[in-house]
């Protein structure tokens, strides 16, 4: 197993709001991860909202969606909904 890198500072992710689309994957749960590390917050799209609670970590950063990247009016929902709660 090899280790992970060291995170190089980004602080201008501190405070953004970030979509990922396939949350619950491997490489998407990594991901989500990094950015909740640098202080992002987060939407994740996935088909299954259940990686939700193992990724945020009690950060309470973290909103999980389910959908499908694939469909188009769940990818629209998505930014629909992040409208309206800015």
């Amino acid at each position: 197993m090899t280790t992970p890198p060291v995170l190089q500072p980004a602080p201008w992710l501190a405070g953004a709001s970030v979509l990922v689309t396939g949350a619950g994957g491997g490489i998407g749960s990594a991901v989500c991860g990094q950015l909740l590390a640098h202080g992002a917050d987060l939407v994740g799209l996935d088909i299954d909202t259940a990686w939700c609670s193992r990724v945020d970590r009690g950060t309470g950063r973290v909103h999980a969606v389910k959908g499908d990247v694939t469909a188009e009016a769940d990818v629209a929902a998505v930014f629909k909904q992040s409208r309206t709660d800015a």
